[in-house]
């Protein structure tokens, strides 16, 4: 894990998306979806992809991975920890290449608890609006959370809205703070 804090780690993700003419920001809080079409695309997807994954995986410590896939048995080196029902901690020197090969097929989910919050499997609010999403990251103390759609074709990246610079501020699409309230 890196020296950084959960903020800094953000505003790089959020910097990294906002180079990407194939991000979609989400309306309702600080979220983006990451999908290309295309071979050109898809590489280009890819490398994106590979840069968050990797700006996560580095700034937080025990990031869990949702999948139905035992990691244990046909994932990646490193050592793995169980922590619910097809949920691990995933090892913090995993090579996130072969990761991110590993998980090609999709509908997987990658995530962390803020602070000292036992890790543990999350309840992971399936088929909701963004709005409720973020709500449920709020309440449960996740910090971030890429859900991959199936065959990997496309990312929903959420960040945490408790992270803000000062209460009525909040990411933007550019990874730029805006005036929460006055909705600027």
């Amino acid at each position: 894990m890196s020296e950084s804090s959960p903020i800094d780690v953000f505003h790089t993700v959020a910097g990294r998306l906002s180079m990407c003419d194939f991000v979609r920001a989400l309306r309702d809080g600080p979220g983006w979806l990451l999908e290309g079409r295309g071979l050109l695309a898809r590489k280009r997807v890819r490398s994106v992809k590979r840069d968050i994954a990797l700006l996560l995986l580095r700034g937080f410590e025990s990031v869990i991975l949702a999948y139905s896939e035992d990691p244990i048995d046909e994932g990646p080196a490193g050592v793995w920890r169980r922590v619910g029902n097809n949920s691990w901690v995933v090892p913090p020197d995993v090579d996130v290449d072969e990761l991110l090969e590993w998980l090609h097929l999709g509908n997987w989910q990658l995530y962390c608890f803020l602070g000292d919050k036992e890790h543990k499997k999350w309840a992971f609010p399936f088929h909701v609006e963004p709005a409720e999403f973020f709500n449920r990251m709020e309440e449960d103390e996740v910090a971030f959370c890429i859900d991959s759609f199936h065959d990997d074709v496309s990312w929903s990246i959420y960040l945490n809205p408790r992270f803000t610079i000062s209460p009525n501020l909040k990411f933007d699409a550019l990874g730029e703070t805006r005036d929460h309230e006055d909705g600027i």
